[in-house]
């Protein structure tokens, strides 16, 4: 049997999964369970038969995108111990910053913290 689920150590959801109030992390596992559970097997099947070369990602646009990764640098860099250099190892590694990395290193360079590109 196929299932496809959230990567639970993905840093941000592992970093939301940890956070130390039942509330919340109740609230955090039902929605990816909910996620998981909603996930559109047979629109994906059928797209995967006939358009495989059109299956993405989901893009942001810039702006989205720059509010992830300020959303993102909190938790990251907490989860390394504030530790510039290995956020950046980190983010350089991690999909969608990866994917993404010359905009991510230049808000980590706007914040000052141009050494955690190198």
């Amino acid at each position: 049997m196929i299932r496809y689920s959230i990567n639970r150590k993905h840093p941000l959801v592992a970093a939301l999964l940890g956070i130390d109030h039942a509330g919340t992390k109740s609230a955090a596992n039902a929605v990816i369970e909910v996620i998981e559970q909603s996930f559109p097997v047979a629109a994906f099947s059928q797209d995967a038969t006939k358009n495989l070369d059109e299956i993405h990602q989901t893009e942001a646009d810039p702006r989205a995108f720059r509010q992830q990764v300020e959303a993102a640098l909190p938790m990251m860099l907490n989860d390394v111990g504030g530790d510039f250099i290995r956020l950046a190892q980190l983010m350089k590694h991690t999909e969608p910053f990866s994917r993404h990395w010359k905009t991510v290193n230049a808000i980590l360079e706007e914040k000052g913290w141009s050494s955690a590109g190198t």
